[in-house]
């Protein structure tokens, strides 16, 4: 993976703080199911995934987030 410039990131994401949570809580769903050998580094797997669409998320207004978060922990309602 070559860096991609900050312009790409945009097409997939409003902001880049958006794109680095959805890429690491990705990366970190990638870690768990991988084997410990793995060749494959989540992060750049998860920030692959992102740029060729196949990561997508939502924003969720303000009634939706207070009755997740009623539900569960806060990083959990957030995934």
């Amino acid at each position: 993976m070559s860096r991609i410039p900050s312009d790409e990131i945009y097409k997939h994401a409003d902001c880049k703080y958006t794109a680095c949570i959805i890429t690491a809580k990705r990366a970190r769903e990638l870690q768990k199911s991988q084997p410990k050998d793995s060749s494959n580094k989540p992060l750049l797997q998860a920030y692959d995934e992102l740029m060729g669409g196949e990561l997508t998320y939502r924003r969720m207004n303000p009634e939706e987030l207070a009755a997740a978060e009623a539900g569960k922990g806060r990083d959990e309602a957030l995934l």
